[in-house]
C-alpha cells in the first residue's frame, strides 16, 4: 500500500508575504516559510491570549480604566494615586475623595480658591480659608518688626541731617562708584539715598560722621556690609 503524497503548490507566508512551496514540511504541513515566522506566530498568538485574559480595571482613587502590566492584583494606576488614597485614610479614616478633614475652628477645610496652580486637591488641606487668612496676616505682621522699630529709634535718637548739608560737604558725586548724582532722574538705581557707612545693624549710630550720599543702586548692592567688605569683594 503506498502512502499518498500531498501536492506542493506555491502560497504566500501570513507573516512575512513571501511565496513558497505551501504543503511540503517533514511529517506534517508546513504553513510558514521559514522558523522565524513560525515563532513569530506564536508570539502574536500568545499576546492575543494575554490581552484576551487581562481586562482592564478601574483605578480605586481616580476611577480611570486602565490595563496592569506585570499583575492583576495592582489597585491603583499610579504611585501617585496609591499615596491619594491611603493619606485620605490617615487623615479621614476613609478613603473617601467626598470627605473633607475637619478645620480646628470646626469648619471644613478647604483649599485655597487663588491659587491655580493646578494642584488643588480636596482633602489634602487641613485648615480652612479664614484660618489661612488669619495665619497669614499674623506672619506678615511679624516680619521684620523688631528690625525696623530698632532702626527707627537710632535714627530718631541721632542728630538731624539733611541732604543740602551732605551736599555742601561732600559734593554732588557718589561716594562709592564716584560718578555724578542726579537729582531730577526717575530712574530708581539712579537716585540720591542716605547711607550708613558703619550700618546700624553692625552698630553704627545716625551721626554726620558715618552719613553719605551715594546712588540707591550702589547703597541696594552694599546692602549691610561694611567698607572693608565691600572693598574685598570688588577687588
Amino acid at each position: 500500500m503506498t502512502r499518498a503524497r500531498t501536492v506542493p503548490r506555491v502560497d504566500a507566508c501570513p507573516i512575512c508575504l513571501e511565496l513558497f512551496q505551501f504543503g511540503l514540511g517533514r511529517g506534517r504541513i508546513k504553513k510558514y516559510c521559514s522558523s522565524k515566522c513560525c515563532r513569530k506566530a506564536q508570539q502574536r498568538k500568545w499576546s492575543q491570549r494575554r490581552q484576551s485574559h487581562w481586562q482592564p480595571k478601574t483605578c480605586e482613587w481616580c476611577f480611570n480604566e486602565w490595563q496592569p502590566k506585570t499583575k492583576m492584583t495592582q489597585r491603583f494606576c499610579s504611585k501617585k494615586c496609591s499615596v491619594n488614597y491611603f493619606g485620605q485614610i490617615e487623615r479621614c479614616g476613609v478613603a473617601d475623595r467626598s470627605i473633607l478633614p475637619v478645620c480646628v475652628c470646626g469648619n471644613l477645610a478647604c483649599p485655597d480658591p487663588y491659587k491655580t496652580n493646578g494642584r488643588r486637591q480636596m482633602g489634602k488641606h487641613r485648615r480652612c480659608l479664614d484660618c489661612r487668612k488669619a495665619k497669614w496676616s499674623q506672619q506678615q505682621a511679624g516680619r521684620g518688626s523688631h528690625k525696623s522699630k530698632r532702626r527707627r529709634e537710632i535714627v530718631k535718637a541721632g542728630e538731624k541731617i539733611t541732604f543740602d548739608d551732605l551736599l555742601m560737604r561732600d559734593g554732588p558725586l557718589c561716594q562709592i562708584c564716584g560718578e555724578l548724582m542726579d537729582w531730577q532722574t526717575g530712574r530708581y538705581r539712579e537716585r540720591v539715598s542716605l547711607d550708613h557707612i558703619i550700618p546700624i545693624s553692625k552698630g553704627g549710630s545716625h551721626t554726620m560722621d558715618n552719613v553719605r550720599l551715594v546712588h540707591m543702586g550702589c547703597n541696594s548692592k552694599k546692602s549691610d556690609r561694611l567698607p572693608a567688605d565691600v572693598l574685598c569683594r570688588d577687588q
